[in-house]
């Protein structure tokens, strides 16, 4: 009886290392995600910079958003798998949110050469350029936190830096300033971007520290079928 008990003891306590190494590389996974997402608003940023030549950073952009694709591919294989707890559902959302700024981001087509030809030294230029290599950090954070299955930090403020930015569009809305109709739309369209980011980063902070029921974020509970690797 010792001995069968002993056995147990030991089955039960094999399984849950294993379980908390599976749960621990989900974590490490989507945090790789989050720090290639990072990169890739970055590059995003670079393009309000006119000082770097633009189809260098087009191609950077184009490379790391190469890179990007694949990663999330790779974190669905592993969040969408073995789920049974609320923790799980956690990961399971955090995906889902770290895939709502990529795409966002990625549908979205400023125009950059015009705004660097009309705008290139405004100083609008270069507040969206800090903006958004804030939202870099701030995404930098959050990936930090994920890997070490913690809430990521208390989000940051956006305010003052919209604000500012804001500012300065209603400034050559209303005064043109020479600069052509044209220009202003692209930066009107560059300005709501910015916010639409910021409004899904907070989405993103919320999720790391919301365990979540799996019913609430996956379509059925067996998503198997879904995935690249079926085993």
């Amino acid at each position: 009886l010792q001995f069968f008990l002993g056995a147990i003891g030991y089955m039960a306590f094999a399984m849950a290392v294993a379980w908390g190494q599976r749960r621990r590389i989900k974590e490490q996974v989507l945090a790789e995600c989050l720090y290639e997402l990072a990169v890739y608003v970055e590059c995003k940023a670079g393009f309000y910079d006119a000082s770097k030549d633009f189809d260098e950073q087009f191609n950077a952009l184009v490379r790391q958003q190469i890179a990007v694709a694949d990663k999330p591919q790779v974190a669905r294989d592993f969040v969408f798998r073995d789920n049974r707890t609320t923790s799980d559902g956690r990961l399971v959302q955090i995906h889902m949110r770290m895939l709502d700024i990529y795409e966002y981001l990625l549908s979205s087509n400023t125009d950059y050469p015009l705004l660097r030809q009309w705008l290139a030294d405004a100083e609008v230029m270069r507040l969206l350029r800090d903006v958004i290599e804030r939202l870099r950090m701030d995404i930098e954070g959050a990936a930090y936190a994920v890997g070490r299955d913690r809430p990521s930090p208390t989000p940051v403020s956006y305010d003052q830096e919209v604000a500012a930015i804001e500012g300065a569009l209603h400034e050559l809305q209303h005064n043109h300033h020479g600069v052509p109709i044209e220009a202003i739309a692209a930066l009107e369209e560059s300005v709501a971007t910015v916010r639409g980011a910021i409004r899904l980063m907070a989405q993103l902070h919320a999720a790391t520290a919301t365990p979540v029921e799996l019913s609430q974020v996956l379509l059925r509970p067996d998503m198997t079928p879904f995935l690249t690797r079926q085993k």
